[in-house]
Formats: structure tokens, sequence, C-alpha cells
């Protein structure tokens, strides 16, 4: 038992690393580019999804990686104020249609990444809400292509 809670602990060490790589370079590379319709929570997630696929198939094929649940999203803030009272832009109604808010003359961004861990082998002291918690990312960036739309 204490060699699968060593293994499991490694493996929750490389996950994390691993993940903390593709979250950094997947916001870099979406808050560089001007998003199609500023729509930067669309790019950011394709980015990163394919950013996991060139990396992670030959990475976490090693760790027996099966059903992956992965949640991102995008938050826009106008301000630091709004930033900090998490006032961030909420979703508005067209046509009865409720679409999320687009990045556009949105400086400030929140990229956000939860990662729902599953264990290789099932450790009854280790629950699996214990893990997942460390998978959960945010990321805040000034987006290069609206940064001239930024307020103090």
């Amino acid at each position: 038992m204490v060699f699968l809670m060593i293994l499991e602990l490694c493996r929750l060490s490389v996950f994390t690393a691993y993940w903390d790589f593709l979250i950094t370079d997947s916001v870099r590379l979406v808050k560089n580019t001007q998003a199609a319709n500023a729509d930067y929570a669309e790019s950011f997630k394709k980015i990163l999804l394919a950013r996991h696929q060139e990396q992670g198939n030959p990475v976490l094929a090693l760790f027996a990686v099966k059903n992956e649940k992965i949640d991102v999203g995008v938050d826009y803030a106008e301000s630091i104020k709004d930033l900090v009272k998490e006032n961030f832009r909420k979703p508005i109604t067209i046509n009865d249609v409720v679409q999320a808010p687009n990045g556009e003359l949105g400086a400030i961004a929140r990229y956000r990444l939860s990662y729902h861990y599953n264990y290789l082998m099932p450790l009854p002291w280790l629950p699996t809400e214990w893990a997942s918690r460390m998978f959960n990312r945010e990321i805040i960036t000034v987006q290069e292509y609206e940064r001239d739309k930024f307020q103090f």
C-alpha cells in the first residue's frame, strides 16, 4: 500500500506540473492573439485542448489517463476594482438565447481551468475531492489586443 501511495503522489506531482505548464502556455498564446469575434474563451478552449493533445498523449499515456473531464472558462472585468470585487461581465439574452460575454473591449481577463482528477488506484484515505482541488487554476492577465481599453 505504501508503494501505491508513493506512486499516486508522484502522479499528482507530474499532473500538477503538466497542467501548470499547459494553462500558462495556452493563456500566453491566447492573450497575444486577436480572437475571432473577440471570443477569447473559445480560443482558449481550442488552444488548450490542442496543446493537450500535442503534449499530453506521450506524457500522460504513461500514467493511464482515462475519462478526463476538463472545464475551462474566461471571465472579463472592466477595471481592477471590478476584478477585486469579482464583478465580471454577465451573460446577455438575445432573442431568448443566452450568450456568454465576449472579450471585446475587455482588457482584463481571468482564465480558469478545472481538471477532475481520477486516481489510478483508489486509495480510501485520500479523497478524490482533495486531489481535484489541486487542479483548479486561475490566471489573470491583460489582453494584448484589448489593452488600450484598460481602466485603472
